[in-house]
């Protein structure tokens, strides 16, 4: 029994000299299969091999671009340099983690994974001015800097805020106008609508579809049109990217060549930028009394931004001359002075901490001259260069013609099937809806042509025959009455080829 005790005692003596003691001494050499540090494979090295492969790393990866901490409204840049690596606790931390004990003899390693140690140097100028920031969570994010260096990963960390802090936001440009005579109650909800609006990092800004008006209040293009112009130059004070911008044509009252925007949302014409940074931007706008104070927002920058005119020159406007019966031999009367035209480049320049970096080429913008009109007699002599109308017999050729089309449309209202041949529409087929817009656009024609006659009119008022005028008058009244109508039975119409397409699709399935 004693001889029995013995050799178990001794068996046991040299498994533990034959496989504990050289295990450990091997643990203490090299490390097992699959074991990292961080990112970095270190199996079946030695301690002074996984050294020099870790400072490597490190090295390589410090020499990378600086730590980004981000919010909406801010962007703070930490060099790596400001985190602090301890290569012997990371060894340790993984050799303690590796190290074979009697229990563990028999069973199989896992792989072994362990962060770098490290920690943030608060010596470092960046870490310190983070510090001094008392409305910002610094520990939070200075625990997310070091979960990115313990892995030598990539990555932008997220600047947290205290709660009930303010976040100051610096003024990046601001605009001052006069506000013209336009709608109050429109100008007012639209300025609702834009204020405190928000343009998040790297994404675009629509007018139109920022400034949404009720049904009631859409025909509002001057007062769109004026809001546009404001936020179009505060735009031009950033570095924001113009992706779509129309200008008028003419030049407002209420600002410069090259700075006026022209909104219209059923023609699609549109305000459209887009922001480039990694910061958000916010516009406030208010009436200061007959002013108009628009201001647009975001965190302080190095660099700012101004816009230039440039090469604003003047276009020569040409003379019209027409003919009146109602003039005397002799006789000349100037019924629009008409206007001269310009022609403007608009630029933008970048500075640095107030030095001058470039300047970029933003728009050319021309706006045509308005010719003087002048009313001559029939016997007068104009020059041979003139440009000459006959203002009484262009308007009565052009109210025959719609006369004429608006008996046609008369006639054809007199029952559907006519209406439908006039303009080739077939209310059984599937683009039905489609080929009722036909009958819609000789709608938007005649209305245009009868508002541009009736500028004629107005503009020549008491020049033109009386006859002339009163059969315009007749057409508009008869137009009118038309136009009602054709609504009533566009309705009609197009609820039939609607239930008739509906019915087909029922016998078709």
């Amino acid at each position: 029994m004693v001889k029995t005790k013995r050799f178990l005692i001794n068996l046991c003596m040299f498994i533990i000299f034959m496989f504990v003691i050289p295990n450990n001494v091997a643990a203490a050499s090299e490390m097992p299969h699959g074991s990292k540090i961080a990112t970095i494979s270190v199996e079946h090295k030695t301690e002074e091999e996984i050294k020099e492969l870790l400072e490597q790393e490190i090295n390589r990866w410090q020499e990378g671009e600086d730590i980004i901490l981000t919010s909406d409204f801010q962007q703070i840049t930490i060099p790596r340099t400001a985190v602090i690596f301890d290569v012997d606790v990371s060894i340790n931390m993984l050799k303690d983690r590796t190290k074979r004990t009697f229990t563990s003899l028999f069973m199989k390693q896992k792989n072994v994974h362990v962060p770098l140690s490290v920690k943030i140097d608060d010596k470092s100028e960046s870490i310190q001015s983070v510090k001094e920031l008392d409305y910002i969570q610094s520990e939070e994010m200075f625990q997310q800097i070091k979960e990115i260096a313990s892995e030598l990963e990539e990555g932008e960390a997220k600047i947290t805020y205290i709660e009930g802090k303010e976040i100051p936001l610096e003024t990046i440009a601001e605009v001052e106008m006069n506000i013209p005579t336009i709608s109050n109650a429109v100008l007012t909800y639209a300025i609702d609508e834009i204020n405190e609006y928000m343009i998040a990092s790297e994404d675009h800004f629509s007018f139109v579809q920022a400034v949404v008006l009720p049904e009631h209040l859409t025909n509002s293009s001057a007062e769109l049109s004026f809001l546009a112009t404001a936020l179009y130059t505060l735009f031009l004070q950033t570095n924001f990217d113009i992706v779509e911008r129309h200008a008028g044509l003419t030049v407002p009252s209420y600002t410069e060549p090259g700075l006026d925007v022209a909104i219209d949302t059923k023609g699609n014409k549109d305000l459209l930028v887009m922001n480039p940074n990694k910061v958000s931007f916010k516009i406030e706008a208010e009436k200061r009394g007959d002013k108009l104070h628009v201001a647009i927002r975001s965190s302080p920058s190095d660099i700012t931004y101004t816009y230039d005119l440039e090469n604003v020159r003047e276009i020569k406007q040409r003379t019209l001359y027409r003919y009146s019966k109602k003039l005397k031999a002799g006789e000349q009367e100037t019924i629009q002075p008409g206007r001269k035209g310009l022609k403007a480049d608009v630029y933008r320049s970048t500075y640095e901490q107030n030095v001058f970096i470039h300047s970029e080429f933003i728009s050319q913008d021309v706006y045509l001259p308005e010719p003087k009109v002048v009313l001559v007699s029939t016997t007068e002599d104009v020059p041979d260069d003139a440009l000459v109308e006959n203002l009484e017999d262009e308007i009565e050729e052009e109210i025959n013609n719609l006369e004429k089309e608006i008996d046609d449309l008369e006639e054809g209202l007199k029952d559907e099937r006519s209406v439908l041949d006039i303009f080739s529409i077939d209310s059984s087929t599937p683009t039905f809806s489609e080929q009722l817009q036909k009958i819609r656009q000789t709608q938007a024609t005649l209305e245009e042509r009868l508002s541009k006659m009736e500028k004629e009119l107005e503009t020549y008022i008491g020049m033109t025959d009386e006859e002339v005028t009163k059969r315009q008058k007749e057409a508009e009244e008869r137009f009118e009455k038309m136009n009602e109508q054709l609504e009533h039975l566009l309705e009609h119409l197009y609820s039939e080829g609607t239930s008739e397409q509906e019915e087909g699709g029922r016998v078709n399935e």
